[in-house]
């Protein structure tokens, strides 16, 4: 006899292989595709676990979001969510299959699959993650036939290993890989203007990072020049372009050109809520504090605008730049206020980002060393840790023991969201 679809639904609930949301009241079959998945992957025999892992990588393929020509997946990233867990046992999947046979034989499909994956877990900021795909990304890469190792997609993993470091603040980690990319899209023929501007950007926000500023403003430069000679009409690229040019000349002090191109990068983006940032520092550097208040307020909402998470580390940077414009401004309680919201934020990427956790640590300890003695005895305990971790880390940041204050903490923090 066939079960009712009221008796299968029970046992199905029962077991938390579906769900029902409380909202919409609508059944979610989510866990009973992923519980079949698994057992899809699971074919003993070499033929058969050969033929699901390339059938698996090929539906995947098709469906995880691939990134835009802005290299990005921001924009979907809620697609990504509802496949990322997929992507993972799949990369799982042959990662035990290197030591345990029948070993699988990766495709050029499976290696571009990871590699929009990364991106995903890049943006994400799921670092533990991401550094255990870097892995099986290399090593689906060197088991790849010979005709099928062509150098974009070296690349591709030698960008993303440097970019994982360079977002957590290990930038002595991370220059190798990125030189060793950029080298190898110089090599590349025939050029791709769109790829080499790319690559001009990542090796210049690393060198900038690493505290060698000047280098770093040619090398945005040269991003400019191959935008500018790709000459596609987008106005996008352009406005990316501009805005590092813009993060880059403030740095050296040449803040007259730098508001000058990030007002031009705001005129080209759809999304300014970084260029706003940037604006934010150049405003904060001219001691206008009040505009650097609004810009970086304004960015914070940008990004809650735009579907982004509340809880990233980028939101977690205005909202500490806010506190920091408050406290040039003399005005304590709200420095205080704000400053305490980040490292509300900070805290749950203290783990992978202890740099950006140690930053707001210091100012919230300098700005609570303004307040009675409860608040200053707080301020030291908070000062005592931010201090521990700058001394565990500023060796692999790079970060001179010359260099003191907010200027050191800062030395831990990747160049995007200093």
């Amino acid at each position: 006899m066939i079960p009712s679809l009221m008796e299968v639904k029970d046992v199905l609930l029962n077991l938390a292989l579906i769900r029902r949301d409380k909202e919409t009241k609508k059944m979610s079959i989510h866990t009973l595709v992923q519980s079949q998945y698994r057992y899809y992957l699971s074919d003993n025999t070499a033929a058969g676990n050969q033929e699901a892992f390339d059938d698996t990588t090929k539906l995947l393929y098709e469906r995880f979001p691939q990134v835009n020509k802005h290299g990005q997946l921001f924009d979907r990233v809620h697609i990504c969510q509802l496949y990322s867990q997929h992507v993972s046992i799949l990369k799982n999947r042959f990662k035990a299959a290197v030591d345990t046979p029948p070993a699988l034989k990766p495709s050029l499909l499976f290696c571009k699959l990871l590699e929009n994956y990364r991106r995903y877990l890049l943006e994400s900021t799921s670092f533990e993650e991401l550094e255990d795909t870097l892995k099986v990304s290399k090593l689906a890469y060197d088991s790849l036939l010979h005709e099928d190792q062509n150098k974009a997609l070296l690349v591709k993993i030698l960008q993303s290993t440097a970019l994982m470091w360079a977002h957590r603040g290990f930038f002595t980690r991370c220059e190798a890989d990125m030189s060793q990319a950029h080298t190898i899209r110089l090599s590349m023929e025939p050029v791709d203007q769109s790829e080499l501007a790319w690559s001009y950007t990542d090796i210049g926000n690393v060198i900038a990072a690493i505290g060698r500023p000047a280098e770093a403003l040619q090398l945005h430069r040269k991003s400019l020049e191959a935008r500018e000679t790709e000459g596609s009409g987008d106005l996008a690229p352009l406005g990316i372009a501009y805005q590092n040019l813009a993060r880059s000349l403030c740095v050296v002090g040449k803040y007259t050109q730098a508001e000058e191109y990030a007002n031009k990068a705001i005129d080209y983006l759809s999304r300014t809520q970084r260029t706003k940032f940037v604006l934010g520092n150049v405003y904060r550097a001219r001691k206008r504090f009040k505009e650097a208040r609004d810009e970086y307020a304004r960015a914070s909402s940008l990004w809650i605008e735009h579907k982004n998470s509340p809880t990233h580390h980028f939101r977690a940077a205005c909202v500490y730049k806010v506190g920091c414009a408050e406290y040039d401004m003399k005005s304590y309680p709200e420095a205080i206020s704000r400053l305490e919201d980040a490292h509300v934020i900070a805290k749950l990427h203290q783990k992978v980002m202890s740099g950006d956790y140690a930053r707001i640590l210091y100012k919230l300890a300098e700005a609570k060393a303004t307040g009675d003695d409860a608040a200053k005895a707080d301020a030291d305990i908070k000062r005592q840790e931010a201090e521990n971790i700058l001394r565990s880390r500023g060796p692999e940041s790079g970060v001179s023991p010359e260099i003191t204050g907010e200027a050191a903490y800062d030395g831990l923090v990747y160049i995007l969201w200093r």
